[in-house]
Formats: C-alpha cells, structure tokens, sequence
C-alpha cells in the first residue's frame, strides 16, 4: 500500500470516528437491510465535515457482474 499523506490520514480516521452503525430502514425476504439511500446520507453527513467527498462508480466485472465501486476524495484532490 502506498504511503497516505498525513491530511488524509487524519480526515479518515475522523470519518470513521464519526460513523455511527447503519440504520436497517428496508425489509428483504428474508431479513431487514439497510437501504443504499441510508447509507449514502450516513456516509455524506460524516464525510462533509472531514472534506471529503463519496463517489459511487458502477463496476463490472466477468466473476462479480454489477456492483458498486465507491471512491472517497479528500478537498486535497487525493483519492
């Protein structure tokens, strides 16, 4: 793994810090989840207040299929 930069470092580890468990606001056949919206405003609201920024990029892949990829971006412009 390559070396973070020390401003990213710290807005991560306080994004983690601040992240509180998810909320299982949806039910499935089988069992309740939490729903993608959940999550995402979850993750925005901790995230703004540490500059950084959550992207979901749509993935593909022949062993997975489609799946969701995020990418956090710090204010620096590091991801």
């Amino acid at each position: 793994m390559s070396e973070i930069p020390k401003e990213i470092a710290a807005a991560l580890v306080g994004y983690q810090q601040d992240q509180a468990a998810l909320v299982l606001d949806a039910q499935g056949q089988r069992s309740a989840y939490a729903s993608l919206g959940s999550i995402m405003t979850q993750i925005k609201e901790a995230a703004d207040k540490h500059k950084l920024g959550v992207i979901c990029l749509p993935k593909h892949t022949e062993a997975d299929g489609w799946h969701i990829q995020p990418v956090l971006v710090h204010a620096s412009g590091a991801t």
